[in-house]
């Protein structure tokens, strides 16, 4: 199985390039490689999560969703 993680920017329109693709294969921490992503890019929005072509999530950036944070 092949999860592929997208970084979303922060604003631009709704199809916009991810910031970053990561492509890991199964017995990768889904959650901490999604974090990870979030610290590494901490402007992002979010980052969604498939498993092959099926979104299985999206986790936002809190950083950059709460103001004055």
């Amino acid at each position: 199985m092949i999860y592929t993680f997208k970084v979303a920017p922060k604003s631009g329109p709704a199809q916009a390039e991810p910031l970053e693709t990561v492509h890991q294969t199964h017995g990768v921490d889904v959650m901490g490689q999604a974090r990870d992503l979030i610290r590494k890019h901490p402007d992002c929005a979010g980052v969604e999560v498939f498993l092959l072509q099926t979104r299985l999530f999206y986790l936002k950036n809190e950083t950059t969703a709460a103001p004055g944070a």
